[in-house]
């Protein structure tokens, strides 16, 4: 195997799973403030070196799916470490969406991320949004916008306009482009 076949393996064997799909269980975890935490399991596959060549397997793992009480957002986070913690989706209800909610939910993740848990970076991405049922028209989270000198989706750019966000890839290189972290001011 010549060395770019042996960085593609690499490559394949080091990419995240792929979920699709995310279930809630009735067990509460705990109550903060004005959102319940609830287990969940995100169930998709992982690639794996068989011993002649990469397959994927089913792969569960452990979640926590955070929901405003009042039904207005919620969101899912994955536990990577003592430090980090992924988010792996967030989302206002369509009843409540343009009603100035995404702020708010912002606030609750980064709340009840390093608040309540004391990470110290919270990672995501910003990819292209799976439509939601109800949306007329054209989705402002895809259209391609500039921000501070870089072509970039309006969802991207409205998370690196929150505060203590960062586009990845200024901290990690080979980070995607859709990539970002939020920094808890507490460890800067």
């Amino acid at each position: 195997m010549d060395r770019n076949t042996s960085l593609l393996f690499e490559e394949r064997l080091k990419e995240t799973p792929k979920v699709f799909s995310i279930e809630q269980s009735d067990k509460v975890i705990t109550k903060v403030d004005n959102v319940t935490i609830y287990e969940g399991v995100a169930k998709g596959t992982e690639n794996y070196w068989t011993g002649s060549y990469i397959s994927d397997r089913p792969k569960d793992f452990p979640v926590e799916i955070v929901k405003d009480n009042q039904g207005r957002f919620q969101f899912t986070l994955q536990r990577l470490s003592d430090e980090v913690v992924h988010l792996m989706c967030c989302s206002v209800s369509l009843e409540h969406q343009g009603k100035g909610l995404s702020k708010e939910m912002v606030k609750s993740i980064k709340s009840i991320c390093f608040h309540h848990y004391d990470y110290h970076r919270i990672e995501a991405r910003a990819s292209v949004p799976r439509i939601d049922p109800g949306i007329k028209g054209e989705d402002w989270r895809t259209c391609i916008v500039d921000y501070e000198g870089r072509s970039m989706t309006a969802l991207l750019r409205f998370w690196l306009k929150q505060r203590d966000s960062h586009l990845r890839k200024d901290y990690e290189s080979d980070a995607e482009p859709d990539q970002f972290l939020i920094l808890n001011p507490k460890y800067k």
